[in-house]
Formats: structure tokens, C-alpha cells, sequence
């Protein structure tokens, strides 16, 4: 339900609700911020046009570049809020978390028909084309080993999304009126609306849980040799979320499968929650130090050094993918899919010089 938050459509949508006179609500009378991208285009006024759509974006362009900050940030809650797209504290927490990716945007050269291509007013962005050099003669193929029954196997564990919340608190309400609950400030629950000791569908993973898991892994599951692990750590908090408390979840959760799990080795990939705000991977041609992943890559290459080599962990603090080998001299391949293949990263928008190839990873594929 949140894996597609898009907080920066909540920001231009708020200035083509103005123009057009119009906000989007659901069944319940209110516009989720928790949509997916397709559910939220389908939320958006109708019967807007392309040059509508396009001039609501000068417009909007033209407020932030000559209006102070505070303003807009007073402009975009008030309408966040008296539109109900979302409860107060989370309308507060949107603007703080989000304000400097939308002033960057809005202050940049993204087209007004790439923006409105998006959200389906214009015709979809046509983006550039490149060639990707691989190396020659293409090397032979080798045929896949046919093992015999019975013999030598390799055991793989994958898991994904683990999203534990450490605020998690039994008891609370289970439907809040925010995007996550089971966590303070909620009240507590009722019958029917309350949080379970393990864990409840409409919230994150609970500590306890998390740790159960790994427990019965450890107990049952003794011929495991390595993990694969795809990513997204932190909770659902986004509106609330920092770097701080993103690598306070990333540390938590890797370094308690360590603990538990010590002989197992992870081979970990980046999530679409890794980054804050979420889903925004800026590419190293964003020369912009507010924007630079470093302080990702760099924490995030410290935490997986438990079980990479060196080389691939300078390599992930370029830009969060790296290759490496098993025991056995198995390849292993984890790519940074935010950068390019991430339809929610708005960083992939911008013309910059290699806005075809984010960060060279497809050319860096193509040399393995």
C-alpha cells in the first residue's frame, strides 16, 4: 500500500487542484497519500488538458522561485490539510520531509510536459536512447551443470522488505487515520482495532517478530549457506522519516541476522526505502551536496562489509551496486535498480549528463 508514496505528486497535485477547482477523493471522501502511482493518476482531475497541465506547472515553478520559503511551505500544508489528502501530522511531516527535493525540482530545468507526462496530461516522456559497449567477442557460452541426485547442493535463503518498526507497540490502534499505525502518538486500540503482540496486516513487522523469524531460521533451517536480501529496511514512516532513524533501522536488522544467523553469509541489494525522502536516488551528476547519496552509500557499504569483500564495498559507496563471488566461484550481481530502472525516482527526470546511464551501472554491468 505504501511501496509507491508519492509525496511530490501530493505537491503539484495541491496547485492543479487550485486551478482546476477540483481535488480527487476516494470512497472514503478522502485522496490517499498511499496510492500507487496508476491509482493516484486515476485520482486526479480529469478533463485537464496538456497545456492546462503544463502552464498549472509554470505556475507552480513561478510561485517557488518568487516566493519565500515559509510561504510555500504555508500555502502547501494548508491545502494538504483543508483538502483532507492526508490528517494534519502527516501534512506537516510531507512539507518538512520533502520541501527541499520539491524546491530543487521546481527551481530546475524538468520540462512541464515531462512532469505532466507522468501524471498522464501530456504524452509520456520520450527519454534518451544510448548505446551500452559490451565487451568482444562475446564470451562463450557455458552450458549450465546438470547436478546428479544426490550430490553437492547450494541452499539459498531470500527475503525482502523486512520493514520493521521499532515503534511498534502492541495494543495501539491498527486503522489511525494515518498511512502507518500500531505505533505513538495513536491512541489505544479497540476491539477490532488493535494492534496484535506479533504483528498486524495494516502496520509493520514488530522487533519480536523479526527476531522470531530469525530464530526458526536458525533452528530449522541449518543447510542454508548464503541470503539474498533485496532491500528496504526502514518502516513505512516516511513522512516522518530521516537519515538518522533510516540507518537506525538498516543497522538494527543487518546486524541482529549477523548475530543470529553468523554462518550465513548476505548478499544484500538496495531498497526503494534505503533512500530519504523514499524512492530518491540522486545521481552523482546532481551537484548538489544537500542531494549526495554519500551518506547512504557510505553507511550502507559499512554495514555490509560483515559479508562483502572490500572491492565490492567500494564499489557500493560509488553508487550502491557491486559483483563479488560465493565460495564456490559462483557470480553475484546486485544492481542499484533506483537508478534507472525506478519509475518513482524523480531524479531520473532531470537532463544531466548521464541521465541515460545513472552513475554508468548498465555500462559497469556490461563489463562483468
Amino acid at each position: 500500500m505504501y511501496e509507491s508514496y508519492r509525496a511530490y505528486y501530493i505537491l503539484v497535485a495541491i496547485f492543479l487542484f487550485c486551478i482546476t477547482c477540483s481535488h480527487a477523493v476516494s470512497d472514503k471522501g478522502q485522496c490517499n497519500i498511499g496510492k500507487s502511482r496508476d491509482e493516484l493518476r486515476a485520482s486526479l482531475p480529469r478533463g485537464v488538458s496538456c497545456l492546462e497541465c503544463e502552464a498549472a506547472v509554470d505556475v507552480t515553478r513561478l510561485l517557488v522561485k518568487n516566493s519565500p520559503e515559509s510561504t510555500i511551505d504555508e500555502v502547501i500544508y494548508f491545502f494538504c490539510d483543508k483538502l483532507k489528502i492526508e490528517d494534519s501530522n502527516v501534512c506537516k511531516g510531507v512539507v518538512v520531509e520533502f520541501k527541499d527535493f520539491f524546491f530543487y525540482m521546481m527551481t530546475h530545468e524538468v520540462a512541464p510536459k515531462t512532469v505532466c507526462g507522468i501524471l498522464s496530461y501530456c504524452p509520456k516522456p520520450v527519454y534518451p536512447t544510448w548505446n551500452v559497449t559490451f565487451p568482444t567477442p562475446q564470451p562463450p557460452i557455458k552450458p549450465y551443470p546438470i547436478v546428479a541426485p544426490g550430490g553437492p547442493r547450494i541452499y539459498f535463503l531470500h527475503y525482502s522488505d523486512v520493514h520493521v518498526d521499532l515503534q511498534y507497540t502492541p495494543g495501539l490502534q491498527t486503522h489511525c487515520g494515518e498511512p502507518l499505525c500500531c505505533r505513538p502518538p495513536n491512541a489505544a486500540g479497540t476491539p477490532g482495532n488493535s494492534a496484535g503482540l506479533w504483528g498486524d496486516y495494516n502496520c509493520d513487522l514488530p522487533q519480536r517478530t523479526y527476531e522470531s523469524m530469525l530464530s526458526f531460521i536458525a533452528d530449522n533451517l541449518p543447510e542454508i549457506d548464503y541470503a539474498i536480501f533485496t532491500g528496504d529496511m526502514p518502516p513505512h514512516d516516511i513522512w516522518l522519516e530521516t537519515r538518522e532513524t533510516s540507518l537506525t533501522a538498516d543497522a538494527y536488522e543487518l546486524s541482529l541476522f549477523h548475530k543470529m544467523l553468523p554462518n550465513i553469509t548476505v548478499f544484500p541489494a538496495m531498497g526503494n526505502h534505503e533512500a530519504v525522502p523514499v524512492n530518491e536516488f540522486a545521481p552523482r551528476s546532481i551537484d548538489d551536496a544537500d542531494f549526495d547519496m554519500g551518506w547512504l552509500y557510505n553507511n550502507i557499504s559499512s554495514l555490509w562489509s560483515t559479508w562483502l569483500p572490500s572491492n565490492a564495498t567500494e564499489q557500493v559507496k560509488k553508487a550502491g551496486y557491486y559483483t563479488t563471488l560465493t565460495r564456490d566461484g559462483t557470480r553475484i550481481v546486485s544492481l542499484n535498480t533506483n537508478l534507472g530502472c525506478n519509475s518513482e525516482n524523480w531524479w531520473l527526470s532531470l537532463p544531466t549528463a548521464d541521465s541515460a546511464d545513472p552513475d554508468g551501472q548498465l555500462q559497469w554491468f556490461a563489463q562483468i
